[in-house]
């Protein structure tokens, strides 16, 4: 449906449209996991092995709505209330 897969099943690989190896698509998590650049960084986006750009239109980066911090507040305060549950932050 989304063209992920050939008429055979296969996977697509299209780095044009995203389509990624398994491979390819585990590294941004393993780089993640590893990079000393993020060494006592929390909180951020990541894409193809780096911190996304905040980016306000196309495919890539992260959007601004993300990362304000008056929405996560927002967020927060209304899941709390919602579940009952507030954990301190």
């Amino acid at each position: 449906m989304f063209g992920a897969v050939d008429k055979d099943d296969a996977p697509v690989i299209d780095p044009g449209r995203d389509l990624k190896t398994v491979r390819q698509g585990a590294a941004t998590t393993i780089w993640c996991a590893t990079a000393p650049e993020l060494e006592g960084i929390g909180g951020v986006y990541c894409e193809d092995c780096d911190i996304a750009p905040v980016e306000s239109e196309g495919r890539f980066g992260v959007r601004p709505f993300a990362i304000d911090p008056e929405a996560a507040e927002a967020l927060w305060s209304e899941s709390a209330r919602l579940t009952g549950c507030d954990l301190p932050g």
